[in-house]
């Protein structure tokens, strides 16, 4: 399961303070077979960062890796600020970023991925007192032909020989995902009163390299008012990027496009070389939200929304490089 956006810090509301990304991941039985009473369910989870562009930085996408316990039926709690470990949790260390992304998956009891097609779960983001929004994590189930805790077959990165989940739907693997994406957004108006509003991209590849350098992922985007108007517009990230949309163009405000709302329709994305880093160039997973602020000032955060764009259904294979 991937939640694609995850904030870290603290908010206090009514006098309490509570993380900015409260994430929640429940366990059920899978589809067709019966699961024990209290079975015990054991994950493993990566808090996945976006590396810079800048090449002193190299590029290199830091992650953290730790496993969380519970049971079928069960529900586990945890934020990207960290926790102290727990009887039915575990310890949970604090994501060595600001924002990126969680990645989470079933494991045996020697830290092996195994089939077991029923996580579910959510987000609650909290971006200031008044505002809350959620959404849901992103199910990715394993091969249909697997057996119920069977051994996920893993691949070796070509670079690093270090172990890769693979999504490509193939036998043994996890199901593919694709890199494509569509979906609403509401232009920024950062100029009239009374109501203020941002809107911006979430937007990440699973086509990532672990704590290593990764070339960036480039995203032509192209924008249509409510007229059909187009704007053509184009964004790249390493990794994991959140981007206000008046960044990719001045021109995707409420003023210039003469609408409030439009939509947005990206094409494939795809990782793009460059000099001196050591990756897989080529067609790239991607995985998104769309998260709009509003307010009673520019830049104001008195409330928020997030919605998730839709694919267009075409696999892209992809292999996340574990740590």
């Amino acid at each position: 399961m991937v939640f694609p956006y995850i904030k870290a810090g603290t908010v206090n509301v009514n006098g309490l303070d509570l993380a900015k990304t409260e994430i929640h991941i429940g366990v059920t039985c899978p589809s067709g077979v019966t699961c024990p009473e209290n079975e015990p369910i054991k994950l493993e989870g990566h808090w996945v960062c976006p590396g810079s562009e800048n090449p002193n930085a190299s590029f290199v996408c830091r992650e953290t890796n730790f496993v969380l316990f519970t049971t079928v039926n069960g529900e586990i709690t945890l934020n990207p600020n960290g926790q102290p470990p727990t009887p039915n949790v575990g310890y949970v260390p604090a994501a060595p970023c600001p924002e990126g992304y969680l990645i989470v998956f079933v494991v045996n009891l020697f830290d092996q991925p195994i089939k077991f097609d029923g996580l579910i779960g959510d987000a609650v983001v909290r971006l200031s007192d008044g505002a809350l929004s959620a959404y849901n994590g992103v199910p990715v189930q394993a091969d249909p032909a697997l057996a119920v805790g069977a051994l996920i077959t893993l691949g070796r990165d070509p670079l690093t020989g270090g172990p890769t989940l693979i999504f490509d739907g193939g036998p043994g693997h996890y199901l593919a995902l694709t890199g494509q994406l569509t979906g609403d957004v509401k232009f920024d108006n950062t100029t009239v009163s009374p109501l203020y509003n941002n809107t911006f991209l979430i937007l990440l590849t699973l086509d990532v390299r672990s704590n290593n350098p990764n070339f960036p992922t480039f995203v032509p985007v192209t924008f249509y008012n409510a007229r059909q108007a187009p704007t053509s517009a184009e964004t790249n990230f390493v990794c994991w990027q959140k981007v206000d949309i008046t960044k990719l163009s001045s021109s995707l405000n409420q003023t210039s496009q003469g609408s409030a709302e439009g939509s947005f329709v990206s094409a494939q994305a795809a990782k793009v070389p460059i000099s001196g880093i050591f990756d897989i160039a080529g067609p790239a997973t991607l995985l998104g939200l769309v998260l709009t602020t509003e307010g009673s000032m520019p830049k104001g955060v008195a409330r928020e929304y997030i919605t998730v764009p839709v694919n267009n259904s075409l696999p892209v294979p992809t292999l996340f490089v574990l740590d």
